[in-house]
């Protein structure tokens, strides 16, 4: 079977529910990827090398399309994170 990448979107404040997430899909899809584009800043909400999914920071994704970070700023946390949808 072939290899699948999951993803979803999260802000700091999720990421004890998206650690839980990501484990039980380890363990149901053991040698499968999960990706997780934080929509906020890190901050003192740092991971760990350990984690059981690879991150993707909103700066890293703002490198790319900086017009992300205008969008930033119209948005509340959950708008914000439906708005980077297309993106991810």
């Amino acid at each position: 079977m072939a290899s699948r990448t999951v993803c979803t979107i999260a802000s700091k404040r999720y990421l004890p529910l998206v650690r839980v997430t990501a484990r039980s899909f380890a363990h149901w899809h053991p040698g499968e990827r999960m990706v997780v584009l934080l929509a906020d800043r890190l901050g003192s909400a740092e991971p760990t090398p350990d984690e059981p999914f690879d991150l993707l920071t909103l700066d890293e994704l703002c490198d790319a399309r900086p017009e992300l970070l205008e969008v930033a700023g119209r948005y509340d946390e959950l708008q914000f994170s439906y708005a980077l949808t297309p993106v991810l």
